[in-house]
């Protein structure tokens, strides 16, 4: 009998370790496409996560990171994209969920969205500080597309080979700390400010 139950523990953990969910597990600093090993997520995992961050100062070429990991969240979620648009900057994360072994593999498949350059007729206060945790508004930005929301960010960032203070204020997509997309902990580093307003109408000129 002994013998019977721990054969079946045994056949009990293969089924249980077959069934678990295997991510690609990578992430660069440098390009929007990584590739590493695979990793067997933790019991309950549903999703494969891949995120992409496309930081660009005006003049500048594109900085991207890409992270990939299982998802730390309940299954089912969507992919979705985060913008925001200041001054001198503009700002996007791309966030794709899949359910299946190796899915995030083809990061190729991701698109980035080209922002809507289109003005909406609102505005927020502009500002940016890269050598700061905060900072006071400085102007306005005309806010473009979706971006229908303002927000006041500060914190350590770390979108290239070095951590960094960072902190603006800018249009956004989302209007609430519970729409935030789920920031890879390798990019933000610590947040001193984060707050939400909605866009105001933008003076007449």
């Amino acid at each position: 009998m002994k013998t019977f139950i721990t054969c079946l523990s045994f056949l009990y953990a293969l089924m249980t370790a077959g069934c678990a969910l295997q991510c690609e597990v990578c992430f660069s600093r440098e390009s929007r496409h990584c590739s590493g090993d695979i990793k067997t997520c933790d019991e309950g995992t549903m999703d494969c996560q891949t995120v992409i961050t496309e930081m660009i100062f005006h003049g500048q070429d594109p900085i991207y990171n890409i992270f990939k990991n299982c998802s730390t969240k309940e299954g089912g979620h969507k992919s979705n994209a985060y913008q925001s648009r200041g001054q001198n900057f503009t700002y996007q994360l791309v966030q794709h969920f899949c359910s299946s072994n190796e899915c995030n593999r083809n990061d190729s498949a991701i698109e980035i969205p080209v922002q809507d350059n289109t003005e909406n007729g609102r505005c927020c206060n502009a500002g940016l500080d890269l050598n700061a945790t905060s900072c006071q508004p400085s102007g306005t930005v005309k806010c473009t597309g979706k971006l229908t929301n303002c927000i006041y960010f500060g914190g350590i960032v770390q979108f290239s080979l070095n951590p960094m203070a960072m902190a603006y204020h800018a249009c956004v997509t989302i209007k609430s700390t519970k729409d935030l997309p789920d920031f890879p902990t390798r990019a933000m580093l610590r947040i001193d400010h984060l707050e939400f307003t909605k866009a105001f109408k933008c003076p007449q000129q």
